[in-house]
């Protein structure tokens, strides 16, 4: 069941991706995809020290 909810999780950010791809130049995009990586790294790492 989590893998299902990660599958659906992973579909839904893939998505939106595509969306703000086709909306916005290269540079644009490179901001918003550098904020979602280093929340990601952030959310990482708290998972770690929560565990």
């Amino acid at each position: 069941m989590a893998e299902n909810k990660s599958t659906t999780l992973y579909q839904a950010l893939w998505n939106s991706a595509d969306i703000l791809r086709s909306k916005m130049d290269a540079n644009e995009y490179k901001r918003y995809l550098l904020g979602l990586v280093f929340y990601k790294y952030l959310s990482d790492k708290m998972l770690l020290h929560a565990a």
